[in-house]
């Protein structure tokens, strides 16, 4: 580089050694509030996004998230079929996990303006406890005619349920024995079976069952 001195008017040559200007990504750390839940199966769970290390005056919004993925890992099962709301910012599963604990992960996300940031996941732990539900089998009468006496049929079963209730999507088939022929009273029938099933599936280990007796008379 020629340059002039002010001083001597001479022309004198200088070296200017160049140098780099950077910006590093800014550390983001987006989790899953609340870190532990439960909910009983049957039931969605929901998790808000939280994220930790924004610039001044951005958030999630300006981030530009359009979509998240995301799994819930269990003993038994692994699911990945969490819906994200990209307008509130949560997560939500359906209501088909069965009776598990999970750990909740976002595995990665699409925003159009992450470029910025280096983004590091936390995510959290769901429980979904087992469905109570009471189950008796139907009291029955008749006078002696010489035949075995059953629970009796309602809607096609003989059992009925006390308390709780069958998930929507399941269906309860029981059965119920015991019967009496003479004459006399029997307050300790039981139920001998039940299994809880969505569409082919045994779901029974989802349901936390108890057996009341009925009586035949």
């Amino acid at each position: 580089v020629s340059a002039v001195s002010l001083i001597t008017g001479e022309s004198t040559s200088d070296s200017f050694m160049p140098f780099d200007l950077q910006v590093l990504r800014k550390a983001l750390t987006i989790s899953l509030s609340p870190t532990e839940t439960q909910v009983t199966y049957g039931n969605q769970a929901e998790f808000d996004l939280v994220g930790t290390g924004f610039a001044t005056g951005e958030t999630l919004e300006t981030l530009g998230i359009t979509a998240v993925s995301s799994k819930a890992t269990g003993n038994k099962y692994t699911y990945t079929n969490i819906s994200f709301d990209g307008s509130t910012f949560k997560l939500t599963t359906p209501d088909t996990f069965v009776s598990d604990v999970y750990n909740i992960t976002i595995e990665s996300i699409t925003a159009t303006n992450k470029g910025n940031y280096t983004i590091t996941f936390e995510g959290a732990e769901l429980t979904v406890g087992k469905r109570a539900i009471t189950l008796k089998p139907n009291n029955n009468t008749k006078v002696y005619d010489g035949t075995p006496l059953y629970a009796a049929e309602v809607g096609g079963s003989k059992v009925g349920i006390i308390a709780g209730s069958v998930f929507s999507k399941d269906t309860l088939t029981a059965d119920a024995t015991g019967s009496i022929t003479n004459a006399g009273k029997i307050t300790t029938n039981a139920v001998t079976s039940y299994v809880f099933k969505r569409g082919g599936v045994d779901v029974t280990d989802c349901y936390n069952v108890s057996l009341l007796t009925g009586t035949l008379e």
